[in-house]
């Protein structure tokens, strides 16, 4: 019976290093999903200006993939 405390107490510092760590993870996570976030908000942000170029402009624009297919095209 006298090891019960000791346990405890080693069980105690397990947990919470196990939460100090799992609360890093946690952090590290958010962080990685703001970023990604932001990320996505400028790439929508560069594809409506390169839409609306596409859409207004009176020169032709075709984009062709490495095997010669029709990427995207205006209207022009």
């Amino acid at each position: 019976m006298a090891d019960l405390p000791r346990r405890q107490f080693f069980f105690g510092i397990a947990f919470a290093l196990y939460s100090a760590r799992k609360g890093e993870c946690n952090f590290r996570m958010q962080t990685e999903i703001e970023r990604l976030r932001a990320e996505l908000a400028e790439l929508r942000e560069r594809e409506d200006k390169y839409k609306q170029l596409m859409e207004t402009t009176d020169t032709g624009f075709v984009i062709l993939d490495e095997a010669g297919r029709v990427l995207d095209a205006n209207l022009a």
